[in-house]
């Protein structure tokens, strides 16, 4: 009996504050490591033989996650892709939407673990 591999996608974006750093510094020379994180997760989930998409970001992304046949996503990104990626019930690696918003907004994170003691 064989068993069925696990298909998954990465998806790639670059993180948005590299892009608004990029637009407000005037310069390409911003450094952001997703593209090496994307192709390190490809790489180590291909050598473990799993069934590996690469799908990067674009105005499509929605139709694109909806027509690829995949289990789970190793999403290398935020808030907006988590929140797709719950709205289309499609299973996903890291937190979810409220850990991401608890994890970039400082003022509430400070809040939460006052109130927690």
């Amino acid at each position: 009996m064989t068993k069925e591999k696990i298909k998954i996608c990465v998806l790639e974006k670059k993180r948005g504050n590299f892009s608004i750093q990029e637009k407000f510094a005037k310069s390409e020379n911003i450094i952001d490591t997703t593209n090496q994180e994307v192709e390190h997760h490809l790489s180590a989930l291909n050598e473990a033989g799993y069934d590996v998409k690469k799908l990067k970001w674009n105005d499509n992304i929605i139709s694109d996650l909806k027509s690829l046949d995949i289990d789970i996503v190793f999403n290398v990104s935020s808030i907006v892709e988590t929140a797709i990626l719950e709205e289309l019930e499609i299973p996903y690696v890291g937190s979810d939407i409220f850990g991401c918003v608890i994890a970039t907004d400082k003022v509430l994170t400070k809040d939460l673990w006052l109130k927690k003691g």
